[in-house]
């Protein structure tokens, strides 16, 4: 204002910053000046204060805590000095507020002069973004094991009995070392005599690799021969991961045993061999040529010279069953088929049997297998690129249905979890893990004193949604830095992943995107609807606080039908104007609407639906005529909208295809298997 005085305040989210894990290095707040009274250059001030609230008036301004920064410039006055942004450096308040766990920061913006006319300037307050540049400690190393002979036990590495043996041959310490921030990282690896580490490390050193790959250490047998004795043949190891700034804990534990196996210089070595020709042998790091995930592969398993082999046991790091495969002639060799699904580094292990079931050493493989070469299409689950879909039956059993590309699905030959799903809600839409692969999200309803938790599944490629599956993969719980934003906590109507409606984070303004995009998620509690925006770190209000979409104030009722009473689907952009779009059915038998609401991004760049923007689909989907509903949402591949719902009082899912105002086509029958079922997403 002209002759007036101003000061503007922001409360920026810091509560992202508060992970041990990373080590803050700079922080800058910046924002868009678009306007100021010349293009001399004044200096304006960045504050830290306490907080600001609905009390805060010009009479009563918040405290000022200590001075972040004060840039000296003007923008926006002519083409000389274009509005632009302007950047203050915030490391101290960024440091102070990870340290202290502080949800946000309010930041004060003032002229130094607040005297001076030519000081003052316009600021375009939806631009304001807090940027922290810092360092992740590197993960605690994993997949430890010896090569070519295996001594990992049912208990992992070593680390307890029965230890494992190894003859007399030079070995490879090995173990998969992982940055966040990628890059090159290190592996440590220490040895020593079971018991004397403190007073005989015979190995200390670092291998380099990429983050993400295996490294390797080679033993000789000649060193181990040298302080066989100092503990029976007894020896330890432990690794850790290091960036050159910030190392992982020691793995094992430090304190805790490391890993162990027995070297016996007087026993033969002789485990089987592995070769293939799709996936090479990794041991000297990533090959120049190598498969892809779900591509199936041949390994060929030979007897290494042994005359009497006459079978071979094998599993992987990925998949622990063990299974058999007979030899065509004593010694000779065999072959199998594996399908990884897990980009990066592999392991299988073999062992070979003679006649008498007498085992030989565990003989590992590394190889690598290269990710999806574009994330799996929405809606779906084995990359056929056809729509799938989970679903939950009346026995709490998790079923994984493939689509066939016409709108029918068939239930798989195997259920998609070995754990059981009581009164859980399902929805999928997007990769949550960076696979490539669509995952799944459940409601895990509450348990006595225990709230209701939000959990994500990783899918393994095939529709397997995992809990606890092996090589580490693991469900990860969708949580809130600020338990006032957690809006599920007390049970939920619904939840409904929606993709990534917002898409990635320019946070200088340059129209560069810096922070890559994450999928998001709805949380009808049945009094608002609530938007979460995703995070890699799995924290639903990482980077913003969630979106009210709708609730008494701001409804999407039609005839008053409250918010406990609609079900959402989520259609994809169905009205081609690049942002998704949003179905709400109304239940009610007196209502039974079917519309599309046109999703917007507002100028705040948050998702928004209208009542004044929709459009009617059809009608007769009251939650009566159809009591499970989800959208495929492109069950055909056409490139229109579609939806499945079950039908009442019998197993029949029926196929919707090709929504337009007009509404669909004549329904089909997608299966007859879903009498019972109480969820599908």
């Amino acid at each position: 204002m002209t002759n007036g005085l101003a000061r503007s305040y922001f409360r920026m989210r810091t509560a992202n910053l508060w992970s041990t894990d990373k080590v803050i290095s700079s922080s800058t707040f910046r924002i868009k000046n678009s306007w100021s009274w010349s293009c001399t250059a004044k200096p304006v001030e960045l504050w830290r204060t306490a907080a600001i609230g609905s009390s805060t008036t010009w009479n009563n301004r918040p405290t000022r805590r200590e001075k972040m920064d004060t840039v000296n410039d003007a923008k926006g006055w002519s083409s000389s000095c274009p509005a632009g942004n302007l950047a203050f450096d915030v490391t101290k308040g960024a440091k102070d507020a990870a340290a202290n766990e502080w949800n946000t920061i309010t930041l004060e913006l003032a002229a130094s002069n607040e005297s001076d006319v030519y000081g003052w300037k316009r600021f375009d307050a939806k631009t304001a973004s807090l940027s922290t540049t810092y360092n992740t400690r590197p993960k605690v190393p994993s997949g430890l094991d010896t090569y070519p002979v295996s001594t990992n036990n049912e208990y992992g590495c070593g680390d307890k009995a029965p230890y494992k043996y190894i003859g007399n041959t030079d070995f490879y310490l090995r173990a998969k070392v992982t940055d966040s921030d990628n890059g090159s990282v290190k592996a440590v690896f220490h040895l020593w005599p079971t018991g004397h580490r403190d007073d005989s490390l015979i190995i200390d050193k670092t291998v380099s690799v990429s983050s993400g790959t295996v490294a390797s250490l080679k033993v000789s047998k000649a060193l181990l021969a040298q302080h066989a004795a100092t503990a029976g043949g007894n020896f330890s190891w432990k690794v850790k991961a290091d960036d050159g700034s910030l190392s992982s804990d020691w793995n094992p534990t430090l304190g805790a045993p490391g890993c162990r196996f027995v070297f016996d210089a007087d026993r033969a070595s002789t485990p089987p061999t592995i070769t293939s020709a799709l996936f090479p042998d990794g041991s000297d790091g990533w090959p120049v040529t190598t498969g892809s995930v779900r591509q199936k592969g041949t390994f060929a398993l030979g007897a290494a010279g042994v005359s009497d082999i006459v079978a071979y046991d094998w599993w992987t790091d990925t998949d622990t069953t063990r299974r058999n495969v007979k030899n065509s002639s004593a010694g000779g060799s065999a072959s199998i088929d594996f399908t990884p699904t897990v980009a990066g580094a592999n392991q299988m292990y073999v062992q070979s049997l003679d006649p008498a079931g007498n085992r030989s050493d565990t003989a590992v493989y590394l190889f690598y297998a290269k990710g999806v070469a574009k994330p799996d299409t929405a809606g779906d689950l084995n990359g056929d690129g056809n729509a799938d879909l989970w679903a939950i039956d009346g026995s709490d059993t998790l079923h994984r249905y493939y689509g066939a590309g016409d709108g029918t699905v068939t239930d798989a030959t195997s259920t998609a979890s070995n754990s059981t799903w009581p009164a859980a809600q399902i929805t999928h839409r997007g990769d949550w893990t960076g696979d490539g692969y669509e995952d799944l999200v459940a409601l895990r309803p509450a348990a006595g004193t225990d709230p209701a938790r939000l959990w994500m599944h990783p899918n393994n490629g095939f529709g397997f949604a995992c809990t606890n599956c092996a090589g580490g993969v693991v469900r990860q719980e969708l949580k809130v830095y600020d338990q006032a934003n957690n809006h599920w906590s007390s049970g939920a109507k619904q939840i409904l992943a929606v993709g990534d409606l917002d898409g990635g984070l320019d946070t200088d303004g340059d129209g560069v995107e810096d922070v890559p995009g994450h999928p998001d998620l709805m949380v009808n509690d049945g009094k608002f609807i609530w938007l979460y925006y995703g995070a890699p770190d799995n924290y639903l209000d990482s980077y913003r606080d969630p979106v009210l979409l709708a609730g008494p104030d701001d409804p999407i009722s039609y005839e008053g039908t409250p918010i406990k009473d609609v079900t959402l689907a989520a259609p994809g952009d169905f009205t081609g104007d690049g942002v998704d779009d949003l179905v709400v059915r109304y239940e009610p038998a007196d209502t039974t609407g079917l519309y599309v609401f046109h999703g917007n991004i507002n100028e705040w760049g948050e998702y928004d639906t209208s009542l004044s923007e929709r459009t009617v689909l059809s009608w007769d989907w009251g939650i009566g005529a159809k009591p499970l509903i989800t959208a495929a949402p492109d069950a055909d591949n056409n490139g229109v909208f579609d939806m499945w719902a079950t039908t009442p009082g019998s197993g029949r899912l029926r196929y919707y295809a090709d929504f337009t105002a007009q509404g669909p086509t004549d329904p089909v029958t997608a299966s007859d298997s879903f009498a019972g079922y109480r969820s599908i997403g």
